[in-house]
């Protein structure tokens, strides 16, 4: 799964996937947020931290930024989800993976240019006087 907004450490690549925990230490690294990612160009394994700072919602099994919002009238939430919602949090489904998750940040919205619609930049319009 290519990802966006991560690359990998050793060769640049986006096509990331995450791994699985080896050893206990690993899964108490796993336990708290931080989850080994696997490159599938070079094959190098790095970690990456699902608390890293970022101001938009992501996945918190594949730390995909492509993320909808859901309703969940056909589904039974969880305690901890409900106190979540009505504290202000949003329910999120991730695009890439399908996970539903509970985040408080936005999702991320990808900017269109209006240069389009608007015809040419002012800038690069040529003028010329005859």
């Amino acid at each position: 799964m290519i990802h966006p907004h991560l690359a990998c450490k050793n060769c640049g690549s986006g096509d990331l996937r995450r791994s699985r925990g080896r050893s206990l230490s690993e899964l108490r690294k796993m336990a708290v947020g931080i989850y080994p990612f696997r490159c599938m160009e070079c094959g190098y394994r790095s970690w990456i931290s699902i608390w890293s700072s970022s101001k938009f919602a992501k996945c918190p099994r594949c730390l995909s930024f492509k993320v909808v919002e859901w309703s969940a009238s056909a589904y039974r939430l969880s305690l901890s989800k409900q106190i979540l919602l009505a504290a202000g949090a949003r329910l999120y489904r991730c695009t890439m993976c399908n996970r539903k998750f509970v985040a408080f940040r936005r999702p991320f919205e990808e900017k269109q240019s209006d240069t389009l619609l608007d015809g040419p930049h002012p800038a690069l319009t040529v003028k010329t006087n005859l």
